[in-house]
């Protein structure tokens, strides 16, 4: 959902790249681990959901991708501090933006 021109939209996207074991437990073709119980948690912690970039895709390529929708840019920030301290986080960022400001 993108904003319209000159609107300002709170929500900050995170994006999370996950060891590919921890990735294939959260698109549920693999039984759920400690570590991806964990992954889920710091995410519902911040009131959102761990969503997959590329859902029902099986190239390995894309399947450790995973967003989250945080409610402002600290949250985002805090959420991004905690996943980056998870072994099984190869990266954590905010989305840059689609588009030109």
């Amino acid at each position: 959902m993108s904003s319209a021109p000159g609107s300002f939209d709170p929500r900050t996207q995170v994006v999370v790249e996950l060891e590919a074991s921890v990735a294939r437990s959260l698109h549920g073709v693999a039984p759920a681990t400690p570590e991806s119980e964990a992954i889920a948690q710091l995410a519902a912690q911040s009131g959102a959901a761990l969503e997959p970039m590329h859902p029902q895709i099986e190239d390995p390529a894309l399947v450790p991708f995973f967003t989250i929708t945080a409610p402002d840019r600290t949250t985002a920030d805090q959420l991004i501090q905690s996943l980056r301290q998870r072994r099984s986080v190869e990266a954590a960022y905010v989305k840059p933006p689609d588009e030109m400001p």
